[in-house]
């Protein structure tokens, strides 16, 4: 149960962190 609870969490940080990436290379793009 308390693995499972730190997957998820460590699953939606992953999902976040992944969008900030994507973020930060489209910007990038716009810049140049």
């Amino acid at each position: 149960s308390f693995l499972k609870y730190i997957n998820r969490h460590i699953q939606n940080n992953l999902l976040m962190i992944s969008f900030f990436f994507i973020f930060f290379i489209l910007s990038l793009k716009h810049c140049f």
